[in-house]
């Protein structure tokens, strides 16, 4: 959900995410985007760019993992990624 008012009126932004069972989610504030992770199957990273619709993040290492950690590291513009097969990072 999303609001532009305050919270007065909220938005439904889940258009394109495979499930609503999000296990982890957050910002790139050099770019505004979101990244967020699913819970259930199909389980992968997805990002959303501004008003398009989410779109799924290739992250081919993660093979299908369950990945409920996710951070952007500022400082060398990595999204981390934290599953049940190990830890990711990838230059964004």
């Amino acid at each position: 959900m999303q609001t532009a008012d305050g919270g007065t009126t909220w938005t439904a932004v889940n258009q394109g995410l495979p499930s609503l069972d999000i296990s982890g989610l957050v910002v790139d504030h050099a770019t505004g985007f979101f990244y967020a992770t699913t819970a259930t199957a199909p389980t992968g990273v997805y990002v959303k760019r501004a008003t398009a619709p989410w779109t799924g993040f290739d992250l081919a290492e993660l093979d299908g993992a369950n990945a409920p950690a996710i951070v952007v590291e500022g400082t060398t513009r990595r999204l981390v990624v934290g599953s049940s097969g190990g830890v990711v990072a990838h230059v964004l």
